[in-house]
């Protein structure tokens, strides 16, 4: 037990006939001018409780009845003008669906006279300890949450005799820090009126619903701000918090992704206006309002069924993504509410939202354009490891680049010229070959006029070079085979994928005495067996972003309902580069009444 005073200046906790006195100042000093304004009283010796149990209901109503306060949104006024009493067996049903509850007590003689006329109280009645038991309940707050995202304030009263002494402000402070150690941070403070400049000085913004509550929230070191000032976008973002529901694509069935979503009852994709919205699941997990998502071939693979991870349905889609901080966890310390970030997600990231762990979050630099960066991690992050990371890509070695007008194949063409190789591009049709000669390759051989070997080895010899040094291989099939025949002595093979359906056999026999060495590549198991790699590699390709060594190309972009074209475009191999799905910023104005 202990004794509390107010933590922003209240009054000594000893009686006045214990306090010290200020030291004697000499008569030809001159005295400063003594200021009364807002001069608090002294905050008298208080208990507070966090205990259901030390709240007694009839104490409780005689409380609201001192106070002339209702539990009642809309109470009965009797003709003296004051609030009917409430119903005791309601108070207790109001207090059983708490979250939290604070009760200050204090001792019985000082709610009668005030503290500073209370000298004179017997020396042994100040002796005894003060409890919930000993003392009389003079003050009382309460919160109502989801126990998981947000908070109502509620009942904020203070004992006529003992207001203006700090007691009201404390009880406000111990119920946000018992919200914030769960990880709450959107409260709202529901009060009237004459309430409103209570809440205002202690901190409490003007809410952006434009309803007459308040809210709190929490950005970086600043506890108590107002909303609108620290994220004045966030508008349909807070209307999504209170509602919890956002939308989302969610496969509900393996099949074709290419059928428009919700066109008949068997359609594997569907369109989800009311999805849950995704919950902070630990102190360091930061929400994620949704900017942009990449499709990628696997994101194809996986509502077919055909892909090497099967997932239980239904599922949300997931690949690499950009958007804004929505709401962090109260043990973030690298990402405050609006900051720009990227990432990855197995699944989850075709919605509004998604929640992350603080330490799979990539702060995107300013100058990255938002959208492009959400096409970052998967595609550039594959052929970056496999590049930079497993095949050690040194300049003036010669790379050849299979399916080089896809995302990882692009990305591969880039990345590779950023290393000072020599770089050999294979694609099919003129646009797709005009578009990579514009990216600086130095050779690009189009498949639509003729074959690999004979075109590559006339580039080789005209450039004096023996052969290929790292094959890059997204495609498979039967152009794995042929592309072999180019590769030189002790040659790199990064099997990256199998985008023509079938999985090449590369002779271990040839292998051995060639000593080529061969790569698989699973970008995504290095989230659980080395996530060191993606870290480093990420960083350095945002960096690359930045200073403008890589250029992240987006093909098309669709909105959510028009997903189906986005795997049709994947399917029929019309995409040069990336493919995105898109959500808008919110700009909704809506107005809600708690």
């Amino acid at each position: 037990m202990a004794f509390l005073r107010s933590i922003h200046g209240g009054g000594s906790l000893l009686p006045k006939s214990q306090t010290l006195s200020p030291p004697k100042i000499s008569n030809n000093i001159q005295k400063p001018p003594i200021r009364h304004r807002h001069r608090r009283r002294p905050t008298p010796p208080i208990f507070i409780s966090t205990n259901l149990s030390d709240v007694n209901p009839i104490h409780l109503r005689d409380l609201c009845a001192t106070c002339n306060h209702s539990f009642h949104r809309f109470p009965n006024i009797l003709p003296d003008g004051r609030s009917e009493l409430v119903d005791v067996e309601k108070l207790r049903l109001a207090l059983r669906h708490s979250s939290v509850v604070v009760s200050v007590f204090s001792r019985p003689e000082l709610v009668a006279s005030p503290p500073e006329s209370a000298a004179g109280v017997d020396w042994y009645r100040r002796m005894i300890p003060l409890t919930p038991v000993t003392g009389k309940l003079i003050g009382f707050g309460r919160a109502v949450s989801d126990s998981s995202l947000t908070a109502s304030i509620y009942d904020v009263m203070v004992i006529p005799t003992l207001q203006r002494r700090g007691i009201g402000r404390m009880i406000l402070q111990r119920i946000i820090r018992l919200l914030t150690n769960k990880g709450i941070y959107d409260i709202a403070a529901l009060c009237s009126d004459q309430e409103m400049n209570f809440f205002k000085a202690c901190g409490f913004g003007d809410d952006i619903l434009e309803s007459t509550t308040m809210m709190y929230t929490r950005s970086g070191n600043d506890m108590v701000v107002t909303v609108s000032a620290v994220f004045p976008q966030s508008r349909q973002s807070k209307i999504n918090t209170h509602l919890k529901k956002m939308e989302a694509l969610v496969c509900r069935t393996l099949g074709d992704p290419t059928t428009p979503p919700d066109s008949s009852e068997t359609t594997a994709l569907t369109i989800s206006k009311s999805h849950p919205l995704p919950s902070l699941t630990s102190p360091t997990s930061i929400r994620v309002r949704i900017k942009s998502t990449s499709l990628n071939y696997a994101n194809y693979l996986q509502v077919l069924g055909k892909y090497q991870e099967k997932f239980a349905l239904p599922f949300v889609p997931g690949s690499d993504y950009s958007g804004v901080v929505d709401s962090v966890g109260p043990g973030v310390s690298k990402f405050r509410v609006g900051d720009r970030v990227c990432s990855f997600a197995g699944l989850g990231s075709f919605a509004q939202f998604i929640v992350a762990d603080e330490k799979d979050l990539f702060g995107v630099p300013e100058g990255c354009d938002l959208v492009a960066a959400g096409a970052l991690p998967v595609a550039y992050g594959t052929s970056h490891v496999a590049l930079v990371h497993r095949a050690n890509l040194k300049s003036g070695q010669v790379l050849l680049v299979l399916g080089a007008a896809g995302g990882v194949g692009l990305a591969a063409v880039q990345i590779g010229k950023v290393c000072g190789a020599t770089v050999i591009a294979v694609a099919r049709g003129t646009e797709k070959v005009e578009f990579l000669k514009s990216m600086g390759v130095d050779h690009v051989v189009d498949l639509s006029k003729g074959g690999v070997i004979e075109n590559v080895k006339a580039f080789l010899k005209t450039k004096r070079l023996k052969g290929v040094d790292v094959l890059y291989d997204p495609v498979g099939g039967k152009l794995t085979k042929e592309s072999m025949k180019l590769l030189n002595w002790g040659a790199q093979i990064l099997v990256i994928g199998f985008a023509s359906g079938e999985v090449p056999l590369i002779p271990a026999n040839i292998a051995l005495v060639k000593n080529w060495t061969i790569h698989g590549l699973y970008w995504g198991s290095y989230k659980v067996n080395d996530p060191s790699v993606l870290e480093d590699s990420l960083k350095e390709l945002l960096s690359w972003l930045a200073r403008g060594l890589i250029n992240i190309y987006i093909s098309h972009s669709y909105k959510l309902q028009e997903a189906n074209l986005a795997f049709s475009d994947i399917r029929d191999r019309k995409v040069i580069g990336k493919v995105m799905i898109t959500f808008d910023d919110p700009k909704t104005k809506t107005s809600s009444k708690l």
